[in-house]
């Protein structure tokens, strides 16, 4: 048996004590603490026991603190005066001597002892022992003037081996043993009988611990295969009888099993060695905490709680107020948290500290009901330790509007009252007219400024273009006390202040509201270039569309897996490349592109649209347009990388020659790989080649190392392996000088390795089709931005293709729209949506041999409708309850009730011109309501319960049935008119006749 700590029944907060056992050294010794300060004890020893043998189990008394019971091997129980070093013991003898495996005392004075089996003998005995200390003398010295022994005045468990045992405080009479692998029974030493008055089948019969606070509940442990610990309450064991003494009756009618179970419940810190539970103890302040210790030196507390129910009477269900005692009926109980307070102990990693292995332990009684309490601990090595077991963090209720509430436990001592809650209200640190890029702009500087130091410290690395975007909008401090609560609650509004901005459809709003994110603004232009190209039909040839379709997709002839979307609707419609070639080559010749001119290929027209998807430039014009942009923008060297990227050396040198010395050291390459090109000597070119490696190893800026990668091998494919230039620039170069066979491999590594990061530069790739709801579902797990999304997919969908995907997007997007009040952002999304979301095609009879005209698909435009929401929960009115299920409207002074009229529902469109110039029309209803009363669900928000108002002319519930149409097989229910004065010809939602 391992070293055994055990905290003092009789200890006080202002006194505590406790005990070591070393059962192989013979050695106990008492303590009491001076100082606990973190982790280190300071005691003094109180006393010191050394003669007895070697110990298997141990109790101590709860009355007499002197009087420490003990079951040794030689086949006999003692107690143990502890309190004065004299080493006094009293014996009490068995008939037939066996190890003794558990003792335990009573506060009546009953001593227990559980035995190994043996035939014909019982294994539990029961002596008295105030007859043996009615004589004692506690002033003096060991045990003085006590009676001879006698026989035990109870014998249980005939022939059937004792585990563990444990009395119960509350009632003295009674204790719960283990019976070695097959019961745990609870005893009624008052009954004469032989049986126990409970019991539970079960493997779990060692390690017998009960919750000093509520003691209907014990535990006991099991080490039979995987570790488990079982929760018993005894108000549920089986009534014992002779009968269900039995093993064949167990199988009969309901047996009774734990409340709660926990298998498995230890790790492993060698996978060939299985852990052992060595103790199981309950919390002498917490009521349903317990920890539990394996052999490997991991502890774990597990903390139950309980779910009053009511009485199975039906009486009033419990208070959180009554005692234990009180609650005579058992009650659900559940897990609330198991923390991990000491790691397995691993040898070969903790090398030659070989004594750090925590031995055992046992709960402090610290007089609070909080979670603030601490644990005694010995380790192998004899070092004595307290370990506190921090209070786990306040409540926290966050509001979608950037505000929190906390709940903060306020701590009270010895007023039996429990804990009382302050309530402490947290908001946005931005203030309300802030713009998002500015919120997130200040927080970015924060962390900028935390991270300063270790970047001074050493060199950062070359980043790819993604990297680089994503640690310049890295929002997560190297620790916790660089951003506060109120910052954190800023950041949560950045969703709903873009879309008051206006962050909807348009690029050129949404690139200046993104003003802080490069990467969104890159995504957004080519948004933006792909609705000017697709503009009157710019992207349809005869029954093909190939708007928004990005370079994977064109360089391979595909038009998605919903082809039939965009080939005039035609469901099953084929097409061969030939025609996806034709319709490109018309497309091209529709936006004037020049001629090709690169290296051979199979595809130039592919290859002129697949540049222009990346903006790339396609005449002189444009050209000189770009790089003066790019000289005013951004910098010399990106202009001359530009200028070398679309064949002109000459200009990319001029360029540099004006700039710094970086610069004139890049102008200098160029000039000499432009002076030189094929007239090096070969011993020449690796020393040509290590210069300008070393030159751009030393080189931070993307364009820099771009232009001088190709310099130093005149290779273009170390271009595109440059990561850390942008993504559409490497496009391109791979679209102009690569050949086709590399230029596929090339794009189709290039998208999956985009989509698989959600990285937003893809949509040059993938542009918005089913490869890009991939991309945007790795993109939202990692930036959680559903918002931009929506945005973008909506272009698309249900355009082109569907996607589950987007449509819970969409809707967890438009509630959170209503959550913020943005009914009116909403309603222009949604208008918005389905005015895109109208197909278009090409008339194909007769067949036009030049991009043809294009008409509106002939889906029917619904007609106008309103939208009825609940102000109070948000939630739709909607007329589809037609079962006749009454809802109970919960009493409430006034209901508000919003309908904002809009000019287009669903997925489809009006033909409405501008219909954006003309707001929403919103009428406020508010009516003040009855108290509690039971009416038809058309009469009530079908969410909260409200009762929806009245109208304004005849006072008539809104919902209420309409009496002329009751036999008529027309819906039953009408929506009234709900502006004063007028009579729209409006239709409800879920159809039905027109409103009078």
């Amino acid at each position: 048996m391992a070293a055994a700590i055990r905290y003092s029944p009789h200890s006080t907060p202002s006194r505590q004590r406790f005990l070591i056992l070393k059962p192989g050294h013979h050695d106990l010794r008492f303590y009491e603490v001076d100082d606990i300060r973190d982790r280190d004890v300071k005691c003094h020893q109180l006393a010191r026991h050394t003669d007895f043998s070697n110990v298997r189990a141990f109790d101590w008394s709860p009355t007499e603190e002197a009087i420490f019971g003990v079951g040794l091997t030689t086949g006999e129980a003692a107690l143990l005066r502890i309190d004065d070093s004299s080493n006094g013991v009293l014996s009490f003898i068995f008939k037939n001597p066996r190890p003794c495996n558990a003792v335990a005392l009573s506060l009546n004075g009953y001593l227990a002892a559980g035995l190994d089996k043996v035939r014909n003998d019982f294994c539990l005995n029961i002596w008295d022992i105030n007859h043996r200390l009615s004589t004692w003398d506690r002033q003096a010295k060991g045990w003085t003037s006590t009676r001879p022994l006698y026989e035990p005045f109870r014998k249980l468990a005939a022939s059937e081996p004792i585990s563990s045992l444990k009395f119960f405080s509350d009632q003295a009479n009674t204790l719960v043993s283990g019976v070695k692998g097959q019961f745990v029974r609870v005893y009624d030493l008052r009954d004469h009988a032989w049986n126990p008055s409970i019991q539970f089948p079960t493997r779990c019969t060692n390690n017998i611990s009960i919750d000093t606070q509520d003691e209907n509940y014990f535990a006991s442990a099991s080490n039979h295969g995987e570790p488990t610990v079982c929760v018993w309450d005894r108000r549920t064991g089986l009534r014992s009888t002779a009968a269900s003494m039995s093993s064949s009756s167990l199988g009969h009618g309901a047996v009774p099993g734990p409340v709660l179970e926990f298998r498995d419940c230890l790790d492993s810190s060698e996978p060939s060695s299985q852990p052992s539970i060595r103790t199981v103890r309950f919390c002498k302040s917490k009521r349903g905490a317990f920890g539990v210790l394996s052999s490997q030196g991991q502890l774990k507390v597990y903390e139950t709680a309980t779910e009053y129910a009511g009485h199975p009477s039906g009486g009033r269900t419990a208070s959180l107020d009554q005692s234990a005692d009180q609650l005579e009926h058992p009650q659900f109980l559940y897990t609330k948290r198991c923390r991990e307070v000491e790691q397995p102990y691993r040898a070969r990693q903790q090398g030659s500290n070989a004594g750090a292995r925590l031995e055992s332990f046992d709960f402090m009684s610290s007089g609070r009901s909080d979670d603030h309490y601490q644990i005694i601990a010995c380790r192998s090595n004899g070092a004595i330790e307290a370990l506190r077991l921090r209070p786990q963090p306040p409540k926290m209720e966050f509001s979608i509007k950037g505000e929190a509430t906390v709940l903060a436990p306020r701590e009270r001592y010895d007023t039996g009252h429990g804990e009382t809650a302050s309530r402490v209200n947290i908001t946005s640190s931005a203030s309300e007219g802030a713009r998002a890029s500015a919120i997130l702009k200040s927080i970015r500087l924060k962390v900028a400024r935390a991270h300063r130091s270790e970047t001074e410290r050493e060199q950062a690395p070359v980043l790819s273009s993604r990297e680089s975007c994503l640690r310049a909008l890295n929002l997560r401090p190297p620790d916790a006390s660089t951003l506060d609560v109120s910052d954190v609650l800023s950041l949560g509004t950045v969703e709903r202040r873009r879309a008051e901005e206006g962050y909807l459809f348009n690029p050129t709003t949404n690139i200046d509201i993104l003003d802080d994110d490069p990467g969104l603004q890159t995504l957004w232009r080519w948004v933006q270039h792909a609705k000017i190209a697709a503009v009157n039909g710019g992207m349809v040839y005869e029954h093909i569309d190939l708007a928004f379709l990005g370079v994977h997709g064109i360089w391979n002839c595909a038009l998605g897996r919903s082809a039939s979307s965009r080939l005039g609707g035609e469901f099953g419609r084929q097409y061969s490349k030939a025609e996806f070639k034709n319709a490109v080559r018309a497309v091209v010749k529709h936006h004037k592109k020049s001629h090709y001119k690169g290296p051979e290929t199979a595809h130039p027209e592919l290859r002129q649209l697949c540049l222009g998807l990346c903006d790339w430039a396609d005449s002189p014009q444009e050209f000189e347009a770009e790089l003066q942009r790019l000289l005013r923008q951004e910098s010399r060297a990106s202009a001359a990388a530009w200028a070398l990227f679309n064949g002109f050396p000459k200009r990319a040198i001029d360029v540099v020659l004006q700039g710094d010395d970086a610069d004139k050291v890049v102008a200098m390459a160029l000039a000499a790989m432009h002076n030189t090109a094929g007239d090096r000597k070969e011993g020449d070119v690796g020393a040509w080649s290590g210069l300008c490696d070393q030159i751009r190893e030393d080189a931070r800026d993307p364009w820099t190392r771009a232009v001088l990668a190709y310099v130093s091998t005149e290779d273009w494919k170390v271009v595109i392996e440059e990561t850390s230039l942008p993504l559409r620039h490497r496009v391109g170069v791979a679209l102009k000088y690569l050949d086709d066979g590399e230029l596929t491999r090339y794009l189709s590594d290039l998208t999956i390795d985009c989509v698989d990061k959600g990285d937003t530069e893809g949509i040059v790739l993938t542009g918005i089709t089913e490869a890009t709801a991939n991309l945007f579902q790795n993109y939202i797990r990692q930036r959680g931005d559903v918002q931009t999304a929506v945005l973008v997919m909506a272009h698309s969908v249900p355009l082109y293709f569907d996607d589950d995907r987007f449509r819970h997007w969409q809707a967890n997007y438009c509630g959170r729209l209503n959550q913020y009040n943005l009914h009116e952002q909403r309603c222009s999304y949604v208008e918005q949506h389905a005015r895109m979301s109208r197909t278009t095609t090409t008339t194909t009879t007769p067949p036009p041999r030049s991009r043809g005209e294009h008409a509106l698909l002939t889906r029917p435009v619904p007609p106008r409708q309103i939208a009825v929401r609940c102000n109070y929960c948000e939630a739709p009115i909607a007329n589809n309850n037609e079962d006749g299920l009454t809802v109970r409207a919960a009493s409430l002074s006034s209901t508000t009730l919003t309908v904002v009229e809009s000019n287009g529902s669903g997925m489809h469109g009006s033909n409405n011109n501008n219909p954006l110039d003309r707001p929403p029309r919103t009428t406020t209803t508010t009516t003040t309501t009855m108290t509690t009363t039971t009416m038809t669900s058309d009469m009530v928000c079908p969410r909260c319960g409200r009762h929806l108002p009245r109208c304004g002319v005849c006072m008539t519930w809104l919902g209420s049935t309409n009496a002329r149409h009751m036999h008529s097989g027309k819906p039953r229910v009408m929506w009234r008119h709900m502006a004063k004065g007028e009579k729209p010809s409006l239709r409800p939602l879920g159809g039905g006749d027109p409103v009078e």
